[in-house]
């Protein structure tokens, strides 16, 4: 039966599309092309996350991308073993990383919480991001 983010690596996963196609224009355009088409069409906050990571990494982005863009996912299998308390946090807005694949995800794991937040939201602080993991994780947590 398929399952979300399984089958051949990174098939379907919208990240691992991105990381195939960023990788290609950075070959093909050069970082400086291509970081400032992203920075354009970035929430300005991720426009300069990303084009300092990117530039961090370079000129080994490209192959970075190309393995990211390899990775499976575990399997709805995977996740209904996992036994250990998680908690996810995940944007609402983020069509790179969606949030169906997390409530998917929370559905499958056994002891999951999820907490949800905005890019915005994550921009003006990103500790948001780190809270709201927390959050998800303490809903699942026995009471003492």
């Amino acid at each position: 039966r398929a399952q979300p983010g399984r089958g051949e690596p990174g098939a379907a996963a919208p990240a691992a599309a991105s990381a195939r196609f960023t990788a290609a224009r950075l070959r093909a355009d050069g970082l400086e092309q291509v970081t400032a088409e992203m920075i354009a069409s970035s929430p300005p906050w991720l426009g300069r996350e990303l084009a300092k990571s990117w530039r961090s990494q370079w000129p080994h982005l490209p192959a970075a991308l190309d393995e990211a863009s390899e990775y499976h996912a575990p399997s709805a299998d995977d996740l209904e073993r996992i036994v250990v308390p998680v908690g996810i946090a995940a944007a609402v807005d983020d069509a790179v990383h969606p949030l169906e694949v997390a409530r998917t995800w929370s559905e499958r794991l056994p002891h999951a919480g999820l907490v949800t937040v905005s890019l915005d939201e994550i921009g003006a602080d990103p500790a948001v991001l780190g809270y709201a993991g927390l959050r998800a994780l303490d809903s699942v947590l026995p009471t003492t």
